[in-house]
């Protein structure tokens, strides 16, 4: 039986329009395109082809900055916002790992176009927070920040709640408040966290996290730019040292949200001050390096403990919804 990829490509080629009305499917052809066989398939196949039109159409609706993931799923989408274009590459493991039914999307800040990166956070969360509400005008918000980008999600948080949208959740990870960012502590505990990694644990613990750190580090490959194209890396370098900047000189306000941070165990102390801005503040504390993402073993884990508090934070808003009905 023809797939339903096959199908629409077959019925493109013969000039037939597709379309949905509530939830129906439509469509109108040339005389004489649309034999028999092809209504059958069409019929056999209707639940996959309307499927497949709202995921495209989803994505033409798409605002600019945002960069889908993962588009389908029932639960409630996690906005993932960052403070540089290489974080949406770097978070796409940990995001894969969250699951086939949970939407995921990364909010990227400008700069990209030629024109100036903003440069404080309080401008940089207001551009990703009407993106976010160009995809979705209300609450309930699922939001997410890693490293650069959690001073960003956190601002975001900030700001819808002052708009007066409910936000669900917001999940710091592997950030510092931002006063403790840069750059000492930082390179401190990743140099202690490599310390560990390398001699302590089984051997084969040992051996995989050195694989791990090897592959990330051989993995690296140079980049060209064509002559007479705009360079992205230049314009990637614009973005994240504004970004950094911005982040320098935040100083956050209060936020009366639920906060979820996900921090190693040796920054145990500078992710505390995070007490002071929050509403209600939960710690999640790892043995594990939680800034690398892209490879070992502890990804999955990370993820695991972020889906039960989207999960968590979505079915509490659930019961809340229905007391109000």
């Amino acid at each position: 039986m023809t797939d339903a990829a096959t199908l629409l490509s077959e019925l493109r080629r013969r000039d037939v329009r597709l379309w949905i009305e509530g939830d129906r499917l439509k469509c109108s052809a040339p005389a004489g395109k649309l034999d028999a066989e092809m209504l059958e398939a069409l019929a056999n196949r209707k639940v996959e082809v309307m499927a497949r039109l709202r995921e495209a159409e989803a994505l033409r609706n798409i605002p600019d900055a945002i960069v889908p993931i993962n588009l389908k799923g029932t639960k409630p989408a996690v906005f993932f916002l960052t403070g540089d274009r290489d974080n949406v590459f770097y978070i796409g493991p940990l995001t894969r790992h969250l699951g086939t039914d949970q939407p995921v999307l990364v909010v990227q800040p400008p700069g990209y176009d030629g024109k100036e990166p903003l440069n404080t956070v309080e401008a940089l969360a207001r551009f990703q927070v009407e993106r976010i509400r160009r995809f979705q005008p209300e609450g309930p918000y699922l939001i997410a920040g890693h490293c650069m980008g959690a001073p960003l999600a956190f601002e975001a948080a900030r700001q819808l709640t002052a708009a007066g949208q409910h936000v669900a959740l917001l999940a710091i990870i592997a950030a510092r408040f931002p006063t403790k960012l840069w750059p000492y502590p930082t390179k401190l505990c990743r140099v202690l966290q490599y310390v560990r990694g390398v001699t302590s644990g089984t051997l084969v613990e040992r051996q995989r996290f050195i694989k791990s750190k090897l592959r990330h580090h051989l993995g690296k490959r140079e980049t060209y730019t064509v002559p007479g194209e705009a360079d992205p890396l230049s314009a990637n370098g614009r973005v994240i040292a504004s970004s950094w900047e911005a982040i320098r000189n935040y100083r956050p306000r209060p936020y009366f949200g639920p906060v979820d941070v996900f921090f190693s165990s040796c920054d145990r102390l500078d992710y505390r001050k995070w007490r002071a801005v929050a509403g209600t503040l939960r710690m999640h504390s790892f043995e594990f390096d939680v800034h690398e993402l892209r490879s070992g073993p502890y990804v999955k884990i990370l993820a695991a403990s972020l889906q039960q508090r989207f999960d968590e934070a979505a079915a509490i808003n659930s019961q809340r919804s229905n007391r109000n009905d």
